[in-house]
């Protein structure tokens, strides 16, 4: 007969979880833009930075030859 502390480290019988399933609600969607979609703007606006600022130099060095 088990123990009770071993008992509640048994998993529970019913719906599995594969760990990769994420409820479909608009909810979701919106938290997930909120999140992750900031952080791509950031991304985006430092890479442009980073382009404007070679695109600098490359004229620099074109104007000293």
């Amino acid at each position: 007969m088990p123990s009770e502390k071993n008992k509640s480290l048994e998993k529970e019988k019913g719906k599995k979880w594969d760990g990769t399933s994420r409820p479909s609600s608009n909810n979701y969607k919106e938290n997930w833009d909120e999140i992750y979609g900031q952080k791509e703007q950031k991304e985006l606006n430092e890479s442009m930075k980073e382009a404007f600022r070679q695109r600098d130099e490359r004229k620099k060095r074109e104007e000293k030859q």
